[in-house]
């Protein structure tokens, strides 16, 4: 998880918290989080708000406890699919904007980059669809909200 959000442009923290929360199902507090995986609370207040921003965990609360505790969003998983389409969505547009811009001269350079629009589009299209298929049997979220 840690390697897929430095790809994604995120931090390796904010992977492994997400990694932690999703394996063992459970809230985690700062202090937990901080001592499970080995760095700063100030490390994990980061991390955890920018998760929260993006809908990946969220906040929740322990009767009697006033410490924060974190969790897998019951969104985390459409939140996730969601962001991908979208990015495969628009680099579908942004191909298709050079290809209507290029001039015919005679190579396939056109042809090439209307292929590379259609697979992003392709891709977009088949996580909308998954979407779709993972609502109709419930499989979004970690577990449904009370």
């Amino acid at each position: 998880m840690a390697k897929s959000a430095e790809r994604k442009g995120h931090t390796p923290i904010a992977g492994r918290i997400i990694g932690l929360l999703l394996f063992d199902g459970q809230p985690y507090s700062f202090s937990q989080l901080a001592t499970e995986l080995g760095v700063s609370r100030g490390s994990i207040s980061s991390n955890t708000r920018h998760l929260i921003q993006q809908g990946n965990i969220q906040r929740v609360e322990r009767e009697g406890d006033r410490q924060d505790y974190f969790e897998i969003s019951h969104s985390a998983l459409q939140s996730m699919l969601g962001t991908l389409s979208e990015e495969m969505d628009h680099t579908a547009k942004e191909v298709e904007l050079i290809v209507d811009q290029l001039e015919e001269d005679g190579t396939d350079t056109k042809e090439r980059l209307r292929g590379c629009a259609v697979f992003h589009r392709s891709v977009a299209e088949g996580i909308a669809h998954a979407l779709t298929r993972m609502r109709e049997f419930n499989l979004l979220g970690c577990k449904k909200p009370d």
